[in-house]
């Protein structure tokens, strides 16, 4: 884990800090308490973060950057910067690296908001040269009774990655593993 919320505090670990770019950005802060970069690794784990103690993983990838700046920074247009997408960019490589469940989540959170926009946007008025309905009302329905099963999918993938992440790095007394212990 490269830091962790606490009561709304972000505690960084050692091991965050022997990762380039979130070690030059420590390095670089020097605000009291690196209150900067401590504001900046909040923002990257609330966009980033499958955990399910992340209230913001619900958004889509669309509107889920600008929740957290809204919270973040208090400003929902609040610029993005080389640093944010490069400690994105990085969070996800590493979340993709040790979650192998992790790459199967996002295609299935891609997916399942596609098939929402397409419920969302299909029109039954649309018809071919010849007049037929392009989009036939049995094959919505059909596809309705498909979406709970969408749903719980995600779910079940969500929950792995969860797992990964979190509950796979305890020992059986519920002690943390340490990064050089796995």
């Amino acid at each position: 884990m490269l830091w962790e919320i606490v009561n709304g505090v972000l505690i960084v670990s050692e091991h965050a800090l022997m990762i380039e770019p979130f070690s030059s950005i420590w390095e670089a802060d020097k605000s009291e308490g690196h209150s900067r970069a401590r504001q900046l690794f909040k923002y990257v784990e609330l966009v980033c973060s499958p955990k399910k103690s992340n209230p913001y993983f619900g958004y889509s990838e669309e509107d889920r950057p600008a929740k957290v700046k809204k919270e973040v920074y208090k400003d929902e247009h609040y610029p993005d910067t080389d640093f944010m997408i490069q400690c994105i960019d990085k969070y996800k490589e590493l979340l993709d690296d040790y979650s192998p469940s992790y790459g199967l989540l996002t295609s299935g959170l891609v997916a399942s908001e596609k098939l929402k926009n397409y419920f969302n946007t299909f029109n039954f008025s649309e018809r071919t040269r010849t007049g037929m309905m392009i989009i036939k009302p049995k094959e919505v329905a059909a596809a309705l009774k498909e979406l709970p099963d969408v749903a719980k999918g995600v779910e079940i993938a969500r929950s792995k990655v969860n797992f990964e992440l979190v509950e796979e790095s305890r020992t059986r007394n519920s002690r943390k593993i340490g990064q050089y212990e796995r």
